[in-house]
């Protein structure tokens, strides 16, 4: 097994890392406080960043598909491996650094601002979801609305669990386009008829639910302010994908509050009185305590003289 330490000595090591491009082309790196070989191997390998002019990480994946699958760090591995299996290294084709202007150049909205601006005025953006589903970004402190606009939508890093990016980006935007997929989603005329993944059809949602149209909100933007709390259905259900849960109304729900006893003790009394004071007992709501061989006659007679708790030994 690679040791973290060791994998950071052989990056730091190799002239294929270039420390001042790569802090240039990535400047959030200097937020962090650690060197440009560490923050390769722990996130940039994984980001599909390049380390250097020289090494394109993408370009080495692609060409080695295995140690895409294996999820190996690119350039360890070839530092590690590759050079003396006789793989070879392409070098990045844009080897200009790339700085806070040019990172978002030809983005629509005034750049990374620009779109961070609309962003946090939607509701499209979960940060809780982001951090939770990047651990990485957590870990290391950044700001998830802006990892995610500088660099997780390139990377196909989801906002939220009903937009993926991949997909709206292949399906919505012509390949040279680089406007932020959810930027793109929320200025889109089409938005309403808008499939944002396999689990959000827009078109199915505003034809379903005419207040869509009144709210003047996107489809999705609908969904997440209302439709999850109302339980409302997001697409077709097909044999693939069931009809999305809904709300169900629990006075309506028969319940049965088992309670077993192994070793009868004092306390087991006072459970049954609570479940009595807090829940009715009627139609719909029933207590069935069950005691096994050892749980004692007396326990026994005390619940038999509750009222409606049948006994089962």
């Amino acid at each position: 097994m690679r040791l973290l330490a060791d994998d950071i000595a052989l990056v730091e090591s190799s002239r294929l890392l270039d420390s001042q491009w790569y802090m240039q082309r990535y400047p959030d790196v200097g937020h962090l406080g650690v060197s440009a070989a560490e923050h390769y191997v722990r996130m940039g390998g994984a980001m599909l960043r390049d380390p250097g002019p020289g090494f394109s990480a993408r370009d080495y994946l692609k060409s080695n598909p295995d140690v895409a699958a294996a999820g190996m760090n690119p350039l360890v591995h070839y530092l590690a491996f590759g050079r003396h299996e006789g793989r070879t290294c392409i070098p990045v084709l844009d080897s200009q650094p790339v700085g806070d202007d040019a990172s978002t150049a030809g983005q629509e909205g005034g750049g990374a601002e620009g779109n961070m601006d609309v962003l946090r005025e939607s509701l499209l953006f979960d940060r809780s979801y982001y951090l939770e589903a990047n651990p990485d970004v957590a870990r290391h402190g950044i700001d998830p609305l802006l990892h995610y606009v500088k660099y997780g939508a390139k990377e196909g890093r989801q906002p939220n669990p009903w937009f993926s990016t991949r997909m709206y980006r292949a399906t919505y935007q012509s390949p040279d386009d680089a406007t932020n997929p959810l930027v793109h989603y929320l200025r889109s005329p089409d938005s309403r008829m808008t499939r944002t993944s396999a689990f959000f059809d827009g078109g199915f949602y505003s034809s379903r639910y005419d207040d869509v149209a009144r709210s003047g909100l996107t489809p999705l933007e609908h969904y997440l302010a209302r439709g999850v709390l109302e339980g409302r259905e997001t697409h077709h259900a097909t044999g693939a994908h069931a009809s999305a849960g809904r709300i169900i109304d629990c006075r309506a729900v028969r319940v049965a509050v088992i309670v077993p006893v192994a070793s009868a003790g004092p306390g087991v009394l006072d459970s049954i009185h609570s479940v009595l004071r807090h829940t009715p007992l009627g139609a719909t709501n029933r207590l069935l305590v069950v005691v096994d061989s050892g749980g004692g006659m007396i326990l026994m007679r005390s619940c038999c003289a509750l009222p409606r708790i049948p006994v089962s030994m």
